[in-house]
């Protein structure tokens, strides 16, 4: 096959390849919540007359989680517990339902292991807007064909690139990706065409699957799976030739060797598939037929009599699985005498591949070589906040992650996070947790001061106070009479500015856009700078100001954020200065203009926030930095003498 063997034989040596056996500490719950799907694909499995053509309201799903969260209601000899269940959203096109997203915020609160999303592509409802990467491990888009020809063929026109947008979509919003591709006779010629497909997609997981005559494939001649001799040669190669770029593969076993013992899940794991009729199977062979184990009524979970798929799991037969023998037995074959020549693994059995090489450099790398340990508290410093993820580094030892959960952090704040997952997307490692607390440390940071140009003597006498007829203002006059001070210009760091070009500015362009309603460039041109230098004490000026700006009603989350960003920049203007400073840095030098704008903002957001006289330190210290007092610090002042809240002393149009 000359496509696999383009890959170097280096990627080779590193795959790790193994068999998942079924556990009693591990569940599946895939919980189909309709079966209406507005594709037709030629092998779905669904059955109205045995599933239900019903959609499940959302308080019938939040019942039926409740129910399954609580797994030894079914198996009496296994407390399990609802972290070891991993939870699949199915139908028909689960995105179809309009309260999908509450359906995963649910199962998010009830703490399953894992939410995953299978869906045709189409991501209906705006489902990417409703939910966000912290609440669900994986959207699974399922693609039959490596060509629209092929693809569409089988699951209808248009669905190809829809699957392609879709992904697009998903990976540009942070989210984890996967994709299954059932294989049948209609594709098997395509899957040595996928390593190709899906190698810059950005997908982590990539699952084939075999083809299940029941539904629509349920036709008598046998047709649509392929035979052994097909499957053997052609998925296992294809698997490895698509794990050497980066991606976890797996694939259901099906066919024993003669040194390996069949086992059934029904009998050793706890698998269950809800339908929205309220049937619960355990075996997804016998979904065609009533043989299933429960059924939920009344929002109870109930046993069904004898006989049902319970009872068959305990036969034992020399071709393996009892259902397969039954259901789907095309794919079994019998020598001269009569006997099998080779059993069929249950359908839960699968084999993995993955690149050993990918493995340790991602997930294993960072968790020993940057100490960071599942469930021990890390700090990292956030260097970029983004929509719905923050890119961070680990104080300890610089390491570069992002970190998938936004609330109201802002750049240069020090967060500890308790890792609940670490993986790496091609070169990107990425983490989620629970951020326990965050603190503006800006020494902790080892940033480089900004430099102080050589001083120059400052004289009260020479400054202009107002008309020799005038009161001097009291604010003034503890600064005349101390005399002669240093004034200083503070270094101003603007990454992206082109010294060459005195046009060049990439904060002016960032105010210009955001002036103009882009926000979203705004905001990004922001991300950039401090992502490369979070000394850029304008950028933290103007996203305080943006904060701030947002609402003149008492919003606290906004004017929190606003102050965050003010601090940092004061904190980090503050590294210039020694203690006990007692200079000037006057708003004539233009440098000096951006750690003023954050002393003045962060003397507001005090203010605003109930602290006037927190707010009155800061203002009077001020005016010795900048007695010129171009911001109007002594009418703030006055104000706060007067007892004026800060809403009280604005006149502002809402």
């Amino acid at each position: 096959m000359p496509l696999i063997q383009t890959l170097p034989s280096s990627v080779w040596d590193n795959m790790l390849k193994q068999t998942v056996t079924f556990s009693k500490d591990s569940s599946n719950l895939f919980f189909h919540i309709l079966t209406k799907c507005n594709l037709s694909c030629s092998h779905c499995y669904i059955n109205t007359k045995q599933h239900g053509a019903n959609t499940l309201d959302i308080d019938t799903i939040k019942k039926w989680l409740t129910l399954f969260s609580k797994k030894s209601d079914l198996n009496k000899t296994n407390s399990n517990k609802i972290g070891q269940t991993n939870l699949i959203f199915l139908g028909g096109e689960p995105t179809l339902h309009p309260d999908l997203h509450l359906a995963v915020k649910e199962a998010k609160r009830l703490g399953f292991k894992s939410i995953t999303i299978d869906t045709n592509g189409y991501l209906f409802h705006n489902i990417l807007d409703k939910i966000t990467p912290d609440e669900i491990d994986f959207l699974s888009f399922s693609l039959d064909g490596a060509t629209r020809e092929t693809n569409d063929a089988i699951r209808g026109k248009g669905s190809y690139d829809m699957v392609m947008e879709g992904i697009q979509k998903v990976v540009s919003k942070n989210f984890s990706c996967s994709m299954i591709y059932t294989v049948s006779d209609m594709n098997i010629h395509e899957l040595e065409l996928m390593p190709d497909v899906v190698k810059s997609l950005g997908i982590n997981r990539f699952f084939i699957q075999v083809i299940g005559m029941r539904g629509k494939s349920s036709n008598p001649d046998g047709k649509r799976q392929v035979s052994r001799e097909t499957w053997l040669s052609t998925i296992p190669k294809v698997a490895e030739a698509i794990a050497g770029h980066g991606i976890v593969v797996t694939y259901p076993k099906v066919f024993l060797t003669k040194d390996e013992t069949f086992q059934c899940a029904g009998l050793v794991a706890d698998n269950y598939f809800i339908f929205p009729n309220g049937r619960v199977y355990q075996c997804p062979i016998c979904e065609d037929f009533s043989l299933h184990s429960y059924e939920i009524k009344n929002d109870r979970l109930i046993a069904t009599p004898r006989i049902n798929e319970k009872d068959l799991f305990n036969l034992t037969i020399p071709e393996g699985c009892v259902m397969n023998k039954m259901i789907q037995p095309q794919n079994l074959s019998y020598n001269k005498k009569g006997h099998p020549e080779y059993q069929i693994a249950c359908c839960m059995l699968k084999e993995e591949i993955s690149n050993i090489s990918e493995r340790e450099g991602g997930l294993n790398e960072i968790t020993s070589d940057s100490g960071i340990q599942i469930g021990k508290p890390i700090e990292m410093v956030a260097i970029a906040v983004k929509k719905s993820a923050i890119r961070c580094k680990i104080i300890s030892t610089g390491q570069p992650i992002t970190f998938r959960k936004v609330r109201d952090e802002v750049e240069g704040e020090i967060l500890t996070i308790k890792p609940s997952k670490v993986w790496r997307f091609q070169k990107t490692h990425y983490m989620t947790g629970e951020i326990i607390s965050k603190k503006i440390d800006i020494p902790a940071l080892k940033l480089e001061p900004l430099a102080l140009a050589d001083p120059w003597s400052w004289d009260p006498q020479n400054h202009y106070w107002g008309e020799p007829d005038e009161p001097v203002d009291p604010y003034f006059q503890p600064i005349i009479n101390f005399g002669i001070r240093d004034a200083y210009e503070m270094e101003q760091i603007i990454p992206f500015q082109d010294p060459k070009d005195i046009d060049s500015d990439p904060i002016l362009d960032a105010s210009e856009f955001f002036n103009q309603g882009n926000q979203v460039e705004a905001f990004k041109i922001m991300e950039k700078i401090l992502a490369v230098d979070l000394r850029c004490l304008d950028a933290h000026a103007h996203l305080g100001a943006w904060e701030f700006n947002r609402s003149k009603k008492k919003h606290e989350m906004i004017i929190l954020k606003a102050k965050g960003h003010y601090e940092v920049g004061v904190n980090i203007g503050k590294l210039s200065l020694p203690e006990n400073f007692n200079g000037l840095l006057p708003w004539g030098c233009i440098d000096n203009r951006p750690f003023l704008r954050c002393l003045h903002g962060y003397g507001l957001s005090l203010w605003r926030l109930g602290q006037p006289r927190e707010a009155e330190k800061l203002f009077k210290k001020m005016l010795w930095l900048n007695p010129a007092d171009n911001q109007g610090i002594r009418f703030l002042l006055a104000d706060i003498d007067d007892g004026k809240t800060w809403y009280e002393s604005t006149i502002f149009d809402d």
